[in-house]
Protein backbone atom coordinates (compact mmCIF):
# COMPACT_ATOMS: atom_id res chain seq x y z
CA UNK A 1 0.00 0.00 0.00
CA UNK A 2 2.84 2.41 0.80
CA UNK A 3 4.37 1.75 -2.61
CA UNK A 4 0.99 2.36 -4.28
CA UNK A 5 0.56 5.58 -2.28
CA UNK A 6 4.02 6.83 -3.30
CA UNK A 7 3.33 5.98 -6.95
CA UNK A 8 0.01 7.84 -6.80
CA UNK A 9 1.77 10.98 -5.55
CA UNK A 10 4.49 10.61 -8.18
CA UNK A 11 1.86 10.44 -10.92
CA UNK A 12 0.19 13.54 -9.52
CA UNK A 13 3.48 15.44 -9.53
CA UNK A 14 4.25 14.28 -13.08
CA UNK A 15 0.80 15.38 -14.23
CA UNK A 16 1.29 18.78 -12.66
CA UNK A 17 4.66 19.28 -14.33
CA UNK A 18 3.13 18.40 -17.70
CA UNK A 19 -0.02 20.46 -17.46
CA UNK A 20 1.20 23.41 -15.36
CA UNK A 21 -2.22 23.61 -13.73
CA UNK A 22 -3.94 22.52 -10.56
CA UNK A 23 -5.57 19.09 -10.38
CA UNK A 24 -8.51 17.82 -8.33
CA UNK A 25 -8.96 14.06 -7.85
CA UNK A 26 -12.55 13.41 -6.79
CA UNK A 27 -13.70 10.58 -4.57
CA UNK A 28 -15.17 8.96 -7.71
CA UNK A 29 -11.72 8.93 -9.30
CA UNK A 30 -12.26 11.75 -11.80
CA UNK A 31 -9.26 14.03 -12.53
CA UNK A 32 -10.23 17.66 -13.16
CA UNK A 33 -7.87 20.51 -14.04
CA UNK A 34 -8.04 24.25 -13.57
CA UNK A 35 -7.22 26.80 -10.89
CA UNK A 36 -7.90 25.66 -7.33
CA UNK A 37 -8.76 27.77 -4.31
CA UNK A 38 -9.52 26.49 -0.82
CA UNK A 39 -12.12 28.06 1.44
CA UNK A 40 -11.35 28.02 5.16
CA UNK A 41 -12.87 25.73 7.77
CA UNK A 42 -13.38 28.02 10.73
CA UNK A 43 -15.65 26.65 13.46
CA UNK A 44 -17.88 23.86 12.14
CA UNK A 45 -17.83 25.07 8.53
CA UNK A 46 -17.12 22.38 5.95
CA UNK A 47 -14.00 23.03 3.90
CA UNK A 48 -14.74 23.82 0.24
CA UNK A 49 -12.55 23.37 -2.84
CA UNK A 50 -13.30 25.68 -5.75
CA UNK A 51 -12.07 24.73 -9.22
CA UNK A 52 -12.09 27.35 -12.00
CA UNK A 53 -11.48 26.46 -15.63
CA UNK A 54 -12.05 29.41 -17.91
CA UNK A 55 -15.54 30.70 -17.20
CA UNK A 56 -16.59 27.46 -15.53
CA UNK A 57 -16.48 27.12 -11.75
CA UNK A 58 -17.19 23.97 -9.75
CA UNK A 59 -17.39 23.69 -5.97
CA UNK A 60 -16.64 20.51 -4.02
CA UNK A 61 -17.14 19.76 -0.36
CA UNK A 62 -13.91 18.42 1.07
CA UNK A 63 -15.38 14.94 1.60
CA UNK A 64 -16.06 14.76 -2.17
CA UNK A 65 -12.35 15.15 -2.93
CA UNK A 66 -9.67 12.50 -2.50
CA UNK A 67 -6.58 14.54 -3.36
CA UNK A 68 -5.52 17.70 -5.12
CA UNK A 69 -2.45 19.47 -6.43
CA UNK A 70 -2.20 23.21 -5.98
CA UNK A 71 1.02 24.68 -7.27
CA UNK A 72 3.79 22.39 -6.04
CA UNK A 73 1.76 21.16 -3.06
CA UNK A 74 -0.06 17.85 -2.65
CA UNK A 75 -3.13 17.66 -0.41
CA UNK A 76 -5.10 14.61 0.73
CA UNK A 77 -8.47 14.57 2.46
CA UNK A 78 -8.09 13.11 5.92
CA UNK A 79 -10.36 12.80 8.97
CA UNK A 80 -8.73 14.86 11.72
CA UNK A 81 -10.37 16.10 14.91
CA UNK A 82 -13.64 14.45 13.98
CA UNK A 83 -14.09 16.09 10.58
CA UNK A 84 -12.84 15.67 7.04
CA UNK A 85 -10.32 18.31 5.99
CA UNK A 86 -7.43 18.80 3.62
CA UNK A 87 -3.97 17.89 4.82
CA UNK A 88 -0.93 19.42 3.13
CA UNK A 89 1.58 16.59 2.69
CA UNK A 90 4.97 17.48 4.16
CA UNK A 91 6.70 14.10 4.58
CA UNK A 92 5.41 10.72 3.42
CA UNK A 93 5.84 7.24 4.87
CA UNK A 94 4.14 4.73 7.16
CA UNK A 95 4.16 7.74 9.49
CA UNK A 96 3.54 10.93 7.51
CA UNK A 97 3.61 14.61 8.38
CA UNK A 98 0.72 16.81 7.25
CA UNK A 99 -0.27 20.40 7.88
CA UNK A 100 -3.90 21.36 8.42
CA UNK A 101 -5.57 24.73 8.74
CA UNK A 102 -4.64 26.12 12.11
CA UNK A 103 -7.29 26.95 14.67
CA UNK A 104 -5.30 30.03 15.69
CA UNK A 105 -4.09 31.14 12.27
CA UNK A 106 -4.54 34.75 11.26
CA UNK A 107 -5.46 33.63 7.74
CA UNK A 108 -8.45 31.38 7.18
CA UNK A 109 -6.54 29.29 4.64
CA UNK A 110 -3.18 29.06 6.38
CA UNK A 111 -2.00 25.47 6.83
CA UNK A 112 -0.02 25.78 10.04
CA UNK A 113 -0.92 22.99 12.49
CA UNK A 114 1.28 19.91 12.09
CA UNK A 115 -0.29 16.46 12.24
CA UNK A 116 1.35 13.03 12.37
CA UNK A 117 -0.69 10.35 10.61
CA UNK A 118 0.03 6.62 10.54
CA UNK A 119 -1.03 4.34 7.71
CA UNK A 120 -3.60 2.72 10.00
CA UNK A 121 -5.41 6.08 10.27
CA UNK A 122 -4.40 6.99 13.83
CA UNK A 123 -3.11 10.53 14.16
CA UNK A 124 -1.69 13.09 16.56
CA UNK A 125 -1.89 16.86 16.20
CA UNK A 126 1.63 17.85 17.24
CA UNK A 127 1.18 19.49 20.65
CA UNK A 128 2.83 22.67 21.88
CA UNK A 129 2.39 21.65 25.52
CA UNK A 130 3.40 18.18 26.67
CA UNK A 131 5.22 17.46 23.41
CA UNK A 132 7.45 14.69 24.77
CA UNK A 133 4.66 13.01 26.75
CA UNK A 134 2.11 12.83 23.94
CA UNK A 135 4.65 11.98 21.25
CA UNK A 136 6.09 9.17 23.36
CA UNK A 137 2.61 7.73 23.89
CA UNK A 138 1.76 7.93 20.18
CA UNK A 139 5.06 6.47 18.99
CA UNK A 140 5.67 4.21 21.99
CA UNK A 141 5.34 1.03 19.92
CA UNK A 142 8.87 1.68 18.69
CA UNK A 143 11.32 1.15 21.62
CA UNK A 144 14.22 3.05 20.07
CA UNK A 145 12.09 6.15 19.51
CA UNK A 146 10.56 5.84 22.97
CA UNK A 147 14.06 5.72 24.47
CA UNK A 148 14.91 8.87 22.54
CA UNK A 149 12.14 10.74 24.33
CA UNK A 150 12.97 9.28 27.73
CA UNK A 151 16.64 10.23 27.32
CA UNK A 152 15.75 13.77 26.16
CA UNK A 153 17.42 13.20 22.80
CA UNK A 154 14.44 14.53 20.84
CA UNK A 155 13.22 18.13 20.83
CA UNK A 156 10.23 19.69 19.10
CA UNK A 157 12.54 20.98 16.37
CA UNK A 158 13.57 17.37 15.60
CA UNK A 159 10.19 16.34 14.15
CA UNK A 160 11.63 15.28 10.78
CA UNK A 161 14.26 13.11 12.48
CA UNK A 162 11.66 11.61 14.85
CA UNK A 163 9.49 10.61 11.88
CA UNK A 164 12.48 9.19 9.97
CA UNK A 165 13.62 7.20 13.02
CA UNK A 166 10.11 5.84 13.59
CA UNK A 167 9.67 4.82 9.95
CA UNK A 168 13.09 3.12 9.97
CA UNK A 169 12.04 1.27 13.12
CA UNK A 170 8.82 0.08 11.46
CA UNK A 171 10.76 -1.01 8.37
CA UNK A 172 13.22 -2.98 10.50
CA UNK A 173 10.42 -4.64 12.48
CA UNK A 174 8.59 -5.50 9.27
CA UNK A 175 11.71 -7.13 7.83
CA UNK A 176 12.17 -9.19 11.00
CA UNK A 177 8.52 -10.24 10.88
CA UNK A 178 8.78 -11.24 7.23
CA UNK A 179 11.95 -13.21 7.92
CA UNK A 180 10.17 -15.20 10.63
CA UNK A 181 6.78 -15.72 8.99
CA UNK A 182 6.13 -17.59 5.77
CA UNK A 183 4.45 -15.76 2.93
CA UNK A 184 0.66 -15.85 2.80
CA UNK A 185 -0.10 -18.03 -0.21
CA UNK A 186 -2.88 -17.69 -2.75
CA UNK A 187 -6.10 -19.08 -1.36
CA UNK A 188 -9.53 -18.41 -2.83
CA UNK A 189 -11.11 -19.34 0.49
CA UNK A 190 -9.17 -16.56 2.21
CA UNK A 191 -10.23 -14.07 -0.45
CA UNK A 192 -13.84 -14.98 0.30
CA UNK A 193 -13.15 -14.53 4.03
CA UNK A 194 -11.81 -11.03 3.35
CA UNK A 195 -14.93 -10.17 1.36
CA UNK A 196 -17.07 -11.40 4.25
CA UNK A 197 -15.04 -9.29 6.69
CA UNK A 198 -15.44 -6.22 4.46
CA UNK A 199 -19.22 -6.77 4.34
CA UNK A 200 -19.38 -7.20 8.13
CA UNK A 201 -17.41 -3.98 8.72
CA UNK A 202 -19.64 -2.02 6.32
CA UNK A 203 -22.78 -3.39 7.96
CA UNK A 204 -21.46 -2.58 11.44
CA UNK A 205 -20.39 0.93 10.44
CA UNK A 206 -18.85 1.73 13.83
CA UNK A 207 -15.18 1.05 13.16
CA UNK A 208 -12.94 4.16 13.46
CA UNK A 209 -11.59 5.44 10.12
CA UNK A 210 -13.56 2.78 8.27
CA UNK A 211 -12.53 4.01 4.79
CA UNK A 212 -8.84 3.43 5.51
CA UNK A 213 -9.55 -0.03 6.95
CA UNK A 214 -11.57 -1.05 3.89
CA UNK A 215 -8.82 0.23 1.61
CA UNK A 216 -6.24 -1.88 3.45
CA UNK A 217 -8.48 -4.98 3.29
CA UNK A 218 -8.97 -4.52 -0.45
CA UNK A 219 -5.19 -4.18 -0.79
CA UNK A 220 -4.80 -7.47 1.13
CA UNK A 221 -7.41 -9.14 -1.07
CA UNK A 222 -5.62 -7.98 -4.22
CA UNK A 223 -2.31 -9.37 -3.04
CA UNK A 224 -3.88 -12.74 -2.21
CA UNK A 225 -5.53 -12.91 -5.63
CA UNK A 226 -2.18 -12.25 -7.27
CA UNK A 227 -0.37 -14.69 -5.01
CA UNK A 228 1.88 -11.83 -3.92
CA UNK A 229 3.69 -11.55 -0.61
CA UNK A 230 1.71 -9.72 2.07
CA UNK A 231 3.98 -7.11 3.68
CA UNK A 232 4.30 -7.06 7.43
CA UNK A 233 3.39 -3.38 7.71
CA UNK A 234 -0.03 -4.10 6.14
CA UNK A 235 -0.68 -6.96 8.56
CA UNK A 236 0.39 -4.82 11.53
CA UNK A 237 -1.77 -1.88 10.42
CA UNK A 238 -4.84 -4.10 10.00
CA UNK A 239 -4.34 -5.76 13.36
CA UNK A 240 -4.05 -2.37 15.03
CA UNK A 241 -7.10 -0.95 13.20
CA UNK A 242 -9.37 -3.89 14.11
CA UNK A 243 -8.26 -4.30 17.73
CA UNK A 244 -11.36 -2.49 19.04
CA UNK A 245 -13.55 -5.37 17.78
CA UNK A 246 -13.01 -8.91 19.06
CA UNK A 247 -15.05 -10.42 16.21
CA UNK A 248 -13.19 -8.54 13.48
CA UNK A 249 -9.85 -9.36 15.09
CA UNK A 250 -10.70 -13.06 15.12
CA UNK A 251 -11.83 -12.98 11.48
CA UNK A 252 -8.55 -11.31 10.47
CA UNK A 253 -6.55 -13.89 12.45
CA UNK A 254 -8.30 -16.70 10.53
CA UNK A 255 -7.46 -15.00 7.24
CA UNK A 256 -3.79 -14.67 8.17
CA UNK A 257 -3.40 -18.28 9.43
Amino acid sequence: MIRTFFLFNLLLISSLAWSQTDIVITLKGDSLTGKVSIAGNRGNAIQTIILKNGKNKVKFKVYEVKSLLKGDNIYHTRKINGKYQLGLLVKEGYLSIYKIMGSESTSSNEFSDRVLLKLDGTYLVVPNIGFKKYMNTYLGDCPTVSEGFEDDIYKKSDLDKIVDDYNNCIADNTKKTNDKKPEVSLNSGKVKQIEELISAIKEDGNLPDIDTVLEMLNDLKGKLKEGAKVPGYLVNALQDSLKTSVDFTQQLAQILE
